[in-house]
């Protein structure tokens, strides 16, 4: 007999907006964009992607997601990713000019 059970999941999003002062070529952009998204997936144990602005080699979008089952432990890892990302991007000569963060609430059927 199989038992099922529905759970609620929060779901945590990061996305941040990046300017790369020091970006010449596509090239250079993402050196600078792989190196920020291994090291804060390896810190965080997250999914991460470049989300959008591919073709613009100043600029890029990365999106960061996390799960798990209470929101405000969500919320409180994702500020601590902030900082982090805040971090490399300061030690790639990045600069982080926007973010936008949420938790909220999946339920599987």
């Amino acid at each position: 007999m199989t038992i099922l059970c529905r759970m609620a999941v929060q779901v945590g999003i990061l996305t941040v907006w990046l300017r790369l002062h020091g970006a010449g070529s596509l090239k250079d952009k993402r050196k600078v964009v792989r190196s920020i998204l291994d090291q804060t997936r390896r810190a965080f144990r997250c999914s991460a992607s470049e989300t959008d602005l591919h073709d613009h080699h100043t600029q890029a979008e990365l999106t960061f997601a996390v799960v798990g089952g209470d929101a405000l432990a969500l919320r409180a890892l994702l500020d601590r990713m902030l900082e982090y990302v805040e971090a490399r991007c300061i030690r790639h000569g990045a600069e982080l000019t926007d973010q936008a963060s949420d938790v909220d609430r999946w339920q599987n059927a």
